[in-house]
């Protein structure tokens, strides 16, 4: 280098201008990503706070429920998880009566995220509902439900099941079947069966009891399954004989 022009470099006064553009561009990168980590840490923090805020307001106080009286409330879930949530609710939505159909419109008005976290106790009593007479209701609804699915079952599978049984009956062994289709179209009577069940609970022979000729039922399955309010009507003398009987 020429000595001459030494004196002149060192003289030069080092400015912005003067420094590497990629120095520049590092320097600024990391004076940003300081500053962007100072405001990612503030929204955290904000966002902190806003979730200890909410958390504060539960479901259970949007609700209007306290943890004492879900505690000390009568537990009905277990019940329902005998048949299943699913099962119990698709009864329900086939029910009528005033107290599951204010059940379900308080169920209905809670947003989904509280549904999955409040529990069948908490609903019932946010709906200031008898948690006792409530499972009443729903056990009345599932077997009302599961009636009527099981009519439908049977009948849309009786005409192949008499199908078939005319073709047992055609055969040699199939007498069985043969005096089951005869009395269905009247050939054969209809036989009375057992009436020990008479003789036990009333003490009745079968003489004695009234000669009234029996209710007339639309189908078989009214008669397996019976509606449940006839048969507590029905039930009820024969209950009051035998607490007479033993006094």
């Amino acid at each position: 280098m020429n000595p001459e022009m030494q004196p002149l470099l060192e003289s030069q006064p080092l400015t912005i201008d003067s420094v590497p553009h990629k120095e520049q561009a590092t320097s600024q990168s990391k004076n940003g990503s300081g500053r962007g980590k100072k405001n990612s840490s503030k929204l955290t923090l904000a966002k902190k706070a806003k979730y200890q805020a909410n958390r504060k307001d539960s479901p259970l106080s949007r609700l209007g429920v306290t943890k004492d009286q879900l505690l000390v409330a009568p537990q009905i879930t277990p019940f329902i998880k005998e048949v299943g949530k699913r099962f119990a609710f698709t009864a329900m939505r086939f029910s009528s009566e005033p107290m599951v159909v204010a059940f379900l419109e308080k169920y209905d008005s809670i947003s989904k995220r509280d549904r999955e976290r409040l529990s069948m106790e908490a609903i019932g009593l946010g709906a200031n509902l008898d948690l006792r007479h409530l499972l009443g209701e729903i056990v009345v609804a599932i077997t009302e439900y599961s009636v009527t699915s099981v009519k439908i079952i049977a009948r849309a599978a009786h005409p192949k099941v008499i199908k078939s049984r005319v073709k047992f009956a055609q055969q040699q062994e199939g007498y069985r079947d043969r005096d089951a289709l005869d009395t269905m179209l009247g050939a054969l009577p209809v036989s009375k069966g057992i009436s020990i069940f008479n003789k036990i609970v009333t003490g009745q022979s079968d003489e004695q009891m009234p000669s009234d000729k029996p209710e007339a039922f639309d189908d078989d399955l009214d008669v397996v399954f019976p509606d449940v309010s006839k048969m507590q009507e029905r039930v009820q003398p024969m209950r009051q004989k035998v607490l007479e009987a033993g006094k």
